[in-house]
């Protein structure tokens, strides 16, 4: 689940479990104070796994929707924007 606690950016805020298992924290994906496996959601530990992936990817650069401030990497065509030229020609895609 999605969070925003104390204006952290839209995607980038997870409801996590506190210590305890009980009450909910709203924790920053991109805080390295919080290493992937302490995102807790659930007691069930595929669940933790998933969302350990999930923010390991954003972590990593690799979510094309996430971003973690300072670091390169995502979709370099963004959906509903057309790919900067130098992708373009990579590709070999032809102009027009």
């Amino acid at each position: 689940k999605s969070c925003t606690n104390g204006g952290m950016p839209a995607e980038r805020g997870m409801c996590v479990m506190d210590a305890s298992g009980a009450g909910a924290a709203c924790w920053d994906v991109c805080n390295p104070a919080h290493s992937p496996g302490q995102y807790r959601v659930s007691t069930n530990p595929v669940v933790t796994m998933t969302y350990k992936g999930m923010v390991e990817t954003v972590r990593s650069g690799l979510n094309p929707i996430v971003n973690c401030p300072g670091m390169k990497g995502g979709d370099p065509c963004p959906p509903g924007f057309q790919c900067p030229a130098e992708i373009l020609s990579q590709s070999r895609v032809p102009k027009g």
